[in-house]
């Protein structure tokens, strides 16, 4: 089974990262930090080419619970602060709040391929 990002339904380790480009965390709006742009990542060229856990590509957003990407504003693990319920809202590129929805795993990796073309994700 391919798993599929419950914010933008793209499936996760085949397709581009996360569409989804703001959240709503400590009172604050900030932008979400790409794949390679982190305080640690000192050259890009030292990182795999893809997110060991979520699958984006460097330069693109990590899919949320990503186990490597860090809150904007304070710099810990985000996923840490989602489960230490710090309230967080993902914000799409309109300014609107973007929800979780349930969405089933594509059953094979010929038919997450096929979204991906159908959908002109790359």
């Amino acid at each position: 089974m391919y798993y599929r990002c419950k914010y933008c339904g793209r499936p996760m380790l085949l397709a581009a990262g996360c569409s989804v480009e703001m959240l709503w965390i400590h009172g604050k709006l900030a932008r979400r930090i790409r794949y390679g742009k982190e305080p640690w990542a000192q050259e890009e060229s030292d990182l795999p080419e893809n997110c060991p856990d979520c699958g984006c590509k460097i330069g693109e957003y990590h899919h949320p619970n990503c186990d490597m990407e860090l809150c904007p504003v304070c710099g810990d693990q985000l996923l840490s602060e989602i489960l230490g319920n710090e309230p967080i809202v993902f914000i799409d590129g309109k300014g609107q709040e973007v929800r979780p929805k349930k969405m089933r795993p594509f059953g094979s990796k010929a038919e997450a391929e096929s979204w991906i073309k159908q959908n002109n994700v790359m």
